[in-house]
C-alpha cells in the first residue's frame, strides 16, 4: 500500500492527495503480453530456443513490491531460491514413481487473500 502525496491523474482518473493506493501485483504477474499463457507453469518461458537461460526474459520483480520501498531483501531472497532448487535438483532425481498411477497437477487454487 502507498499513500499519494499530492493530487495526481492517471489515466483520466483523479487521485486525490492523501488516498491510499494498493498496486495490483496479481495483474502484473499475469499480464499476457509480458508472461503468455500466465496461468499455466512454464518454467521454458525464461530459456531461449536452444534451452539456454533467456538473460532477456523478465523477472517477476512486482512479487517483491514498488517504489521506494521495495523488498530490501529481493536479490538475496532470488538468489537464495535459486541455490535452493539448484540443490534439490543436484540431490534428487525429480521424476514420477514407476509402476504407479500418479496424477498430475491439476493447477487450481482455492481464493484468497494470501496463497
Amino acid at each position: 500500500m502507498h499513500k499519494v502525496t499530492g493530487d495526481d491523474v492517471y489515466r483520466g482518473y483523479h487521485i486525490p492527495g492523501g488516498s491510499t493506493v494498493i498496486a495490483n501485483s496479481w495483474a502484473i504477474l499475469h499480464d499476457p503480453a509480458t508472461y503468455p499463457n500466465p496461468d499455466k507453469f512454464s518454467p521454458e518461458r525464461f530459456l531461449t530456443d536452444t534451452g539456454e537461460l533467456n538473460l532477456d526474459a523478465p523477472e517477476p520483480t512486482a512479487a517483491f513490491g514498488f517504489g521506494r520501498r521495495i523488498c530490501p531483501g529481493m536479490y538475496m531472497a532470488s538468489d537464495s531460491l535459486w541455490i535452493a532448487a539448484a540443490s534439490l535438483l543436484w540431490a534428487f532425481r525429480v521424476e514420477k514413481p514407476e509402476g504407479g498411477e500418479q496424477e498430475s497437477p491439476t493447477g487450481n487454487y482455492t481464493f484468497g487473500l494470501v496463497r
